[in-house]
């Protein structure tokens, strides 16, 4: 239920909640408050339930674990409020941490929007040129009598397998669809994807990038609310969005539980963590400053992630373009070139 609500949504929520709460107002009437909000109706109701269920005497954290897709540093911060008595102060903590994640995926999202469009408009281009516009001028090529050209007879073949056996073509995508979206729950195959996506150039660095600001700043906010840090690790791998961070973060939680160094455990995975960001954990470990550290190191990659979200449409562009020229100048040239052969041949 609570995935079905958007992030703005959450935000609000919390945001909200913990306004009322820090201003004297009792958990039950605010979450009420709420509920009759401007809110969505999904939202409005699971505000509802979890009114219902604080009135009968359940902790706020207890009904979180029953709403599905809710993260489970939410209900982690808000059991540690609950427990301290200082629910206010983690759900403004939480809200922080929500906007920071809103934030930086929208980043990562606009950024890969605009080759999509490009790239998408390209293939509809080209598509909509082979299959509709030459199609109707091969009458003309077949009365001209000449012999077409090889990047025209291709085209053509092309276009006469799709019209021939499109409704296989379409089952046959519909149903390598449905086979990804099957096989990505297997952890081998979404741990594979995850490694592909970490070796691409610029996206791997993106990806490391997004990662590290994800995990770290999960971790100082956990740890900075008096949870364990091999539990605060634990819980950095449940939100983690890449498999190998994942399988990485919980080792290093089990390393850490043994009474390994934080730092030592890092270095055993270089590809995931770069070398200033173990030197730095080090240093916090040297002089107990974990939330200030791993707060630095969020912050930097987060700029990190902002820069080269920036630079990715300018470095993305050229190859853009040179898709752009071969496809669309391809589909030309096979449209074009018997014309202009057949008025040379006219000439002569």
């Amino acid at each position: 239920m609570f995935t079905k609500i958007s992030s703005e949504e959450k935000i609000q929520i919390v945001q909200n909640l913990s306004l009322l709460l820090d201003s004297g107002v009792p958990i039950h009437p605010a979450l009420m408050t709420l509920a009759h909000s401007r809110l969505s109706s999904r939202a409005s109701l699971m505000l509802l339930r979890l009114a219902k269920g604080v009135e009968a005497g359940t902790k706020l954290h207890i009904l979180l674990k029953q709403e599905t897709g809710l993260d489970k540093i939410f209900v982690a911060l808000v059991e540690a409020g609950e427990e301290s008595g200082t629910l206010s102060h983690h759900l403004a903590v939480l809200a922080e941490w929500l906007e920071h994640e809103h934030t930086m995926t929208s980043n990562v999202r606009t950024a890969l929007l605009y080759p999509k469009i490009i790239l998408g408009t390209t293939f509809v281009v080209a598509f909509g040129l082979a299959t509709f516009v030459l199609p109707r001028l091969l009458p003309i090529f077949k009365g001209m009598h000449i012999e077409l050209p090889l990047a025209t007879r291709i085209l053509l073949g092309f276009t006469t397998f799709v019209q021939q056996h499109w409704l296989t073509l379409l089952l046959t995508g519909i149903a390598m669809i449905i086979t990804y979206i099957l096989l990505i729950r297997l952890p081998m195959v979404r741990y594979t994807r995850d490694s592909f996506l970490l070796n691409l150039p610029v996206i791997g660095t993106l990806e490391r990038a997004y990662q590290l600001t994800l995990g770290m700043r999960i971790i100082a906010t956990l740890y900075e609310s008096g949870i364990p840090m091999p539990q605060t690790l634990r819980l950095a791998a449940h939100t983690a969005t890449n498999a190998q961070y994942e399988r990485a973060w919980k080792e290093i939680a089990n390393a850490v539980e043994r009474g390994d160094a934080l730092d030592a455990t890092l270095l055993k995975y270089p590809k995931l963590f770069y070398g200033d960001v173990i030197i730095l954990v080090s240093v916090g470990e040297r002089t107990g400053s974990y939330v200030t550290i791993f707060n630095r190191i969020a912050e930097f990659y987060r700029q990190r992630i902002t820069l080269i979200t920036k630079r990715l449409p300018s470095v993305i562009e050229p190859l853009l373009l040179v898709v752009m020229t071969v496809l669309i100048g391809f589909v030309a040239i096979a449209i074009v070139l018997p014309i202009y052969e057949f008025t040379q041949g006219v000439s002569k």
